[in-house]
């Protein structure tokens, strides 16, 4: 039943992505699971090719090797860990944008890489503020340098009209002529997640928390990714350096 298929409307561009593949080898889902996984293994690469990211890249594949929900995620035919895959390669390309400190290519290559994220899946909507909110920091950071900082709000403005225009392609092309169906789709799918009262919505943020959150599987790395958010600003506060912006793609 075409009208139970929510994949279909929350990630149009999942579908298309897989649509070649499907044509060579047929719809198998060993086809599907290799594409997620060999998708974030190229973004990994290309994100240790970028300047002092070869270490932390290093540091970072224990974790999908022995964290049991990112290691099974990485090879389920989902769109989840190809739209973290694309946020990874878009702060790679941010990246490369920080060490020339211009390049509005990159940039541009930023934004399209969000835009694939939530076009793999809806949900990660919130990818497209990522971009506008770098910049933005970027731009106060530099805001001590004149013509520093009026390059860096430039580019701050061209990337806030990327990341609106891309946004808008996306409502034009696949929201509106699939409207009807879509709103049935996503109205679906948010039944009943909304809970009216206070104890309602605080035992399901206890649940939340206490299963999914905060458990054995996951403790342990929550609690060296918090205690990070501590210690990295201390130690670039010690060498009279301040945490770049790039660190609000680590945060998303």
């Amino acid at each position: 039943d075409l009208h139970e298929n929510s994949t279909f409307v929350r990630g149009p561009l999942f579908n298309v992505v897989q649509l070649p593949f499907f044509f060579l080898t047929g719809p198998h889902r060993l086809t599907a699971r290799l594409l997620v996984l060999l998708s974030l293994i190229a973004s990994l690469f290309y994100l240790s090719r970028q300047r002092g990211m070869a270490l932390p890249v290093l540091m970072l594949i224990p974790t999908f090797l022995f964290q049991y929900q990112l290691f099974h995620f990485s090879h389920y035919a989902m769109a989840e860990m190809m739209c973290v895959a694309a946020i990874l390669s878009s702060m790679a390309l941010y990246l490369r944008y920080m060490e020339k400190g211009r390049g509005r290519m990159c940039l541009l290559g930023s934004a399209i890489f969000l835009f694939i994220a939530y076009g793999l899946k809806v949900q990660y909507l919130y990818a497209a503020a990522i971009l506008p909110l770098a910049t933005g920091l970027r731009w106060l950071y530099l805001l001590s340098s004149r013509q520093e900082a009026a390059r860096a709000f430039r580019d701050m403005g061209f990337s806030i009209l990327i990341t609106a225009g891309l946004a808008f392609l996306y409502l034009l092309l696949w929201y509106l002529p699939n409207q009807t169906f879509y709103d049935y789709i996503m109205g679906s799918e948010t039944s009943g997640r909304f809970l009216g009262t206070a104890g309602e919505i605080w035992t399901t943020i206890r649940f939340n928390t206490e299963h999914l959150i905060w458990n054995p599987g996951t403790a342990v790395f929550l609690s060296v990714f918090l205690a990070g958010l501590i210690v990295v600003p201390l130690l670039a506060g010690a060498s009279k350096e301040k945490p770049g912006p790039a660190w609000v793609f680590v945060l998303a």
